[in-house]
């Protein structure tokens, strides 16, 4: 279903829960969390549920993390780290092309998840290979909920507007979480979200 968002969550044996997430495919994004999630391993059962919009599901996500408080989720555990994991035997062959890109960005979702947990919107930028800058490129996508972010400072300056003038402004510096970056990839793949 064109424009649907699944919710899901991992549980343990003990079925308690781990981890919830949402995802336009929930069977892709587990894939992921195998090779990216230190928890994975713990996980013996998965619930999907489907949602006719984004919005609705991260709606729902946002009060099963807040009302049912998995052990795994960033936001009650402080920011736990995103270990690197690339299983030989499996990779699909776009991974292990010579210059390892593809169109439909497939690549770009396997560096963000192997790399880092949080990225600058300089590092943002080279990872999704926007040119120019990149840094005001992705500001631009978060101000404009094209993509989402982490706020990480803001402040006021003076900013050269032409001319020899200047203007007070404010400033603001995100960065954007892996996990951001594979959901701002995935609303490009649907065509819900633009790099503009």
């Amino acid at each position: 279903m064109k424009g649907s968002t699944e919710l899901y969550r991992f549980y343990d044996e003990q079925e308690s829960l781990l981890y919830v997430g949402i995802s336009i495919n929930a069977i892709m994004r587990m894939t992921q969390h195998r090779c990216a999630s230190s928890w994975y391993e713990q996980a013996t059962s998965i619930t999907i549920a489907r949602y006719k919009t984004r919005e609705d599901a991260l709606q729902a996500e946002k009060e099963a993390i807040k009302n049912e408080k998995p052990t795994h989720n960033i936001h009650h555990n402080n920011g736990s780290v995103i270990e690197q994991c690339v299983v030989e035997d499996e990779k699909p062959d776009w991974v292990t092309r010579p210059n390892g890109n593809t169109p439909d960005g497939r690549n770009t979702i396997n560096r963000t998840v192997n790399y880092k947990p949080l990225y600058s919107a300089k590092e943002a930028g080279d990872t999704l290979s926007l040119t120019g800058d990149k840094v005001k490129k992705i500001r631009g996508l978060i101000e404009s909920g094209n993509m989402d972010g982490v706020l990480i400072k803001e402040e006021t300056r003076a900013v050269n507007v032409g001319g020899g003038e200047t203007e007070m402004r404010t400033v603001r510096h995100y960065a954007v979480t892996g996990w951001q970056l594979i959901d701002f990839i995935e609303r490009l793949q649907t065509g819900e979200s633009t790099l503009r």
